[in-house]
């Protein structure tokens, strides 16, 4: 399924951004955004080139608005800064965890 990336940066994606900026593109990195709450699940996203509009999420889910928004903000960042392929994003009560495939 096509999710839009954000075009806003909310409260989740400066924090995933500069962990990483400051980290590089991760092989496996954990962020505490300090905010608990959401919606908890995984996905698995492709990250294209910096100008696309969408990235590829396998997920199943009727209404693409429902796409949990801190796994949408951490693959807005990962685009941001140019990590481009396959990861495994995963929300949990406030703590993202972002997996290269």
């Amino acid at each position: 399924m096509k999710i839009p990336y954000l075009v806003r940066d909310g409260k989740f994606r400066p924090i995933i951004r500069n962990k990483l900026q400051t980290q590089g593109c991760p092989g496996k990195i954990e962020i505490n955004l300090n905010i608990s709450g959401g919606y908890c699940g995984k996905a698995e996203v492709t990250i294209g080139e910096p100008n696309e509009k969408e990235f590829e999420a396998n997920v199943k889910i009727s209404d693409r608005t429902r796409f949990p928004a801190r796994i949408r903000a951490a693959a807005t960042a990962l685009r941001d800064q140019c990590c481009k392929g396959r990861f495994q994003i995963q929300h949990n009560n406030g703590k993202v965890q972002i997996t290269k495939m």
